[in-house]
């Protein structure tokens, strides 16, 4: 009878869990990193700082919308560029565990270049590809931090390309 009573109250908490792991749930959160600059085979890096918000599906599905300020990398004298951009995107996520995971994720991002030689000065916007990695720990149920990768190579129009690969350590509040 004792074990009978334990094993349902065993798979009730289970179940429990379970369903509210698979609800609908909103976020936001910040990420502090560094951005590596490529332009024309020259890498220059700078801090990058984020903000966005996330709608997750179910524990597998997430989308993203965020804010990437990826910092002036300045390359040699009088040399310097400087992206952001506005992303939306989808991440796939890889429970480990109950609060552990991994995630892949792609979309696109709409950038903004602004760079400077010497006394010229100029500006691009487009929107292109990213994608990226990473992986998530659950402080409890509303908290979680991780660390995130994302590579995004926005082509110009004179076919140059400019590439930015970002790792930032983040903290996520859901709701």
């Amino acid at each position: 009878m004792k074990k009978t009573f334990l094993a349902a109250i065993i798979a009730s908490t289970s179940l429990a869990t379970a369903a509210h792991a698979e609800e609908p749930r909103a976020s936001i959160f910040g990420a502090f990193g560094q951005a590596d600059h490529e332009i024309v085979g020259v890498s220059e890096s700078d801090t990058s700082i984020a903000l966005g918000a996330t709608y997750k599906f179910n524990p597998n599905f997430e989308a993203e919308f965020r804010y990437d300020d990826f910092g002036t990398a300045e390359f040699g004298y009088s040399v310097e560029g400087s992206m952001s951009a506005l992303s939306l995107g989808i991440k796939g996520i890889i429970p480990a565990g109950d609060q552990f995971g991994f995630y892949g994720k792609f979309g696109f991002a709409s950038w903004d270049f602004d760079g400077k030689a010497g006394y010229e000065s100029g500006s691009e916007s487009g929107t292109d590809f990213y994608f990226g990695l990473g992986a998530q720990v659950f402080a409890n149920d509303n908290v979680a931090f991780g660390l995130d990768y994302t590579m995004l190579t926005a082509e110009g129009e004179d076919n140059t390309d400019y590439e930015i690969s970002n790792i930032s350590l983040f903290l996520n509040y859901y709701f």
